[in-house]
Parts: structure tokens; C-alpha cells; sequence
């Protein structure tokens, strides 16, 4: 449940049915942080206000509990090294980077996808994260930590092929690219869901 743990969440309140009761839910009111823009450039700029609010949210928590993090040793650990050249965290690395070039470079002329290209704004980013974390708490041991990282990756990945459908049904130039995405986005989410038997 959201309320015990930022881990599960993919911080998209206005879409979540919990929201009234979440912590993260008040937190991000109390700070002021809007909705996602639905223009690419905001949008974009949403998503580095989040990562950025993220990095200050860990630093505090290291202060509070005695970690320097300009301190911390450079050896990651062999989990952490394992974790990075996984194929299934390469996969969702690979799918992001190609859906954020395609974002980049998109004519999107139909105002009927809005949502839908909010979306696929947001919860592209959030694939690689999540499968990160899910990956890395599997090489650590924390299997209730990666079986919420990887559900919180499938909900995006789906929600990432959920958009590109809508897209490319809005917009046939970019159909094909829609599709191939949206392929690749399917064949990762079995790859999670099998993995970590969501």
C-alpha cells in the first residue's frame, strides 16, 4: 500500500484511486507540485522536477540518519553491478530510451491524445526505474520490495502500450512506430510478470 512506502507508487494522483488516503498524495499537495503538463517541453520538465524532488527526498533521509552521501564508498557492489547489466533492466533502459527519441521527434497533430501522450511521458520513465529497483532488491534478497518495484513496471508498461495504441490509432504516421513500441513495451512485460510471477 502507497501509505507505508514510496516503492509502489508511480506518483500520477490524478489517475489513482487512493489518493485522498496516500501520503505521497499529501506530500505533493503540501509542496504544490501540479499535475503533469500535457505539453512535451513541460512535460518533460515535470518529470526532472520529480527525479529532483526525489534526489533531495533521499539526501534528507541519509542526513537524518547519519549517511554522508558525499562520503558513500564508489564501490557499488556486486549486486548493484549485476542489476545494471541485467537483460531485463537493459530491455526497459533500451524501450525507454527509444520511446523518449520518439517523443522528442514526434508530430503529434491530432488534440484527442493529450492524455494519452501525458502518459506515455510519464510512465516511460518510470519503466527503467521500477525494473531497476525490482531487480536489484531481487539480487539483495528483498523479495517484497521487488515484487512491488516490478508491479509498479508492469502498471507502466502497460499504460506506455495503452498510449501508443491510442497515438497511433489518432495519428497514422506514426502507426508503425506505435506498434513496434508498443511491442516491444508487451514483450517486457511478460518478461516481468514471469520473472518475479506477478
Amino acid at each position: 500500500m502507497r501509505e507505508s512506502s514510496f516503492d509502489p507508487c508511480d506518483y500520477r494522483c490524478e489517475k489513482c484511486s487512493i489518493s485522498e488516503s496516500c501520503a505521497i498524495y499529501r506530500e505533493l499537495n503540501r509542496t504544490g507540485r501540479s499535475e503533469p503538463s500535457k505539453d512535451s517541453q513541460a512535460a518533460f520538465a515535470d518529470v526532472q522536477e520529480c527525479l529532483q524532488e526525489t534526489l533531495e527526498m533521499i539526501t534528507k533521509m541519509a542526513t537524518e540518519m547519519g549517511i554522508d552521501i558525499e562520503k558513500l564508498p564508489e564501490d557499488e557492489g556486486i549486486e548493484r553491478v549485476a542489476a545494471r547489466e541485467d537483460i531485463v533492466y537493459k530491455l526497459a533502459f533500451d524501450f525507454a530510451m527509444k520511446t523518449h527519441r520518439f517523443l522528442e521527434n514526434a508530430v503529434i497533430n491530432d488534440a484527442g491524445t493529450d492524455d494519452s501522450y501525458g502518459d506515455l511521458v510519464w510512465h516511460h520513465t518510470i519503466v527503467p526505474a521500477k525494473t531497476y529497483r525490482a531487480v536489484l532488491s531481487e539480487y539483495e534478497g528483498s523479495a517484497g520490495d521487488a515484487i512491488k518495484s516490478a508491479g509498479v513496471a508492469r502498471n507502466s508498461l502497460t499504460a506506455c502500450v495503452e498510449a501508443l495504441t491510442h497515438i497511433g490509432s489518432a495519428c497514422p504516421h506514426l502507426r508503425v512506430e506505435c506498434r513496434q513500441l508498443s511491442k516491444t513495451a508487451v514483450a517486457i512485460r511478460h518478461r516481468i510478470e514471469k520473472r518475479f510471477l506477478l
